[in-house]
């Protein structure tokens, strides 16, 4: 005991005044009281920081909604592969890429090619989108090839129903929501047009360079994508967002109404976009005027959240250029310019000879670049604690 203050017994109160000073007055209480001052305050300041902070906010007002769309701010995540930083298992380089923001990331992006089915426990990706589908506060979005081409996965051939049903299977057993799009980016798989007005449509276009695909035609591309949720729905797969996944590039823009699977089987629109020495309004900015544009009664792009299902600047004539396209990005994001993106997902892979620029802390000599992971985590954290 403190002998140099009164002893508070041999104290009488005073009643005639307020409760908080006499309070304040009994030695014996100043320290609790000040305690409780500062513990009421430090809540008071830490609920004020969760309530800033993105990721805390999806949790309690920012509760997703059944398409999972965050009502507060965009998602951000990522396709992560091939960092040297980190082993080229999917969870690691996931990981790698999380450390190197210093925090969480909303979703990571998989890809499947025919064969390789989605959410497979005896492979490593399937492992890693299990691992992050049951992971708190974390998506996946999955990218799967049923059939080398559109018309193989249209309901007539056996073998690939049945895959397309353990697929189902598997993606139900999770449990989670997750993001699924059959075959992303289906523009340049296209072989051929399904009647004259397509034809004519594409070639009035100045931008148009001919078909490039060997998949299928546009028809087929929709009747893939009805006989793949048909067969989820007829094993009772709930937990699935249906996600479309365009291109970005002027020569297959005629083609975007066509590849519509239909109003009532979409629920997001994703594009993916790249730099290619020219500017995010240049680029993503552009593709989403676009979108604008072509969304009507029977294509109804306008009804759906969009978001980047890949967005990088990989190869730019100078580093620096990257370090601009995400200090674009998130100029955009702040000023609100887009508002229908609500997804924000960085190709940081080397897959596809996307090659070491895609990295978020490397240039495309493959030699570390801090400069550009600082700018690339500033615009994940502007979105991620918005």
């Amino acid at each position: 005991m403190n002998k140099s203050l009164p002893n508070p017994a041999n104290k009488q109160d005073d009643k005639s005044k307020p409760w908080y000073q006499r309070l304040w007055s009994k030695p014996g209480y100043f320290v609790p009281l000040a305690l409780v001052v500062v513990v009421i305050g430090g809540v008071v300041l830490t609920n004020w920081h969760l309530a800033s902070n993105g990721q805390a906010r999806a949790a309690g007002t920012c509760t997703p909604n059944a398409i999972l769309v965050n009502p507060c701010r965009p998602w951000f995540g990522a396709a992560a592969h091939g960092n040297p930083g980190a082993p080229n298992d999917p969870i690691s380089q996931a990981d790698y890429l999380e450390t190197l923001v210093g925090q969480h990331l909303d979703i990571f992006r998989f890809y499947h090619s025919p064969g390789d089915l989605p959410l497979d426990k005896s492979s490593e990706t399937g492992k890693a989108e299990i691992h992050f589908a049951q992971r708190a506060n974390t998506y996946i979005d999955v990218n799967w090839k049923p059939a080398s081409t559109w018309a193989a996965a249209d309901g007539s051939n056996a073998t690939v129903n049945a895959e397309i049903k353990q697929a189902a299977n598997n993606i139900k057993a999770v449990g989670h929501t997750i993001f699924l799009t059959i075959w992303h980016e289906p523009e340049n798989d296209v072989s051929a047009f399904d009647n004259s007005t397509e034809q004519a449509a594409c070639q009035s276009d100045p931008n148009f360079k001919g078909l490039k695909g060997s998949a299928g035609t546009p028809d087929q591309y929709k009747a893939m994508w009805s006989n793949v949720q048909k067969i989820f729905q007829q094993v009772g797969v709930t937990n699935v967002v249906w996600a479309m996944d365009y291109m970005s590039y002027p020569p297959f823009y005629c083609l975007i109404p066509y590849l519509w699977p239909g109003n009532q089987l979409v629920n997001w629109v994703l594009y993916d976009t790249y730099g290619h020495n020219k500017e995010f309004t240049d680029t993503a900015g552009a593709f989403y005027n676009v979108l604008l544009k072509d969304s009507s009664a029977s294509v109804n792009l306008d009804s759906k959240p969009w978001g980047l299902g890949e967005f990088n600047d990989c190869n730019p004539k100078v580093p620096q250029n990257a370090i601009t396209y995400f200090n674009q990005a998130e100029a955009a994001f702040k000023a609100n310019t887009y508002p229908r993106l609500k997804m924000y997902l960085v190709y940081a892979d080397t897959g596809n000879n996307s090659g070491p620029g895609c990295l978020t802390n490397y240039n495309d000599k493959g030699q570390p670049f801090p400069a550009k992971q600082t700018a690339f985590n500033q615009l994940a954290r502007a979105v991620l604690n918005s």
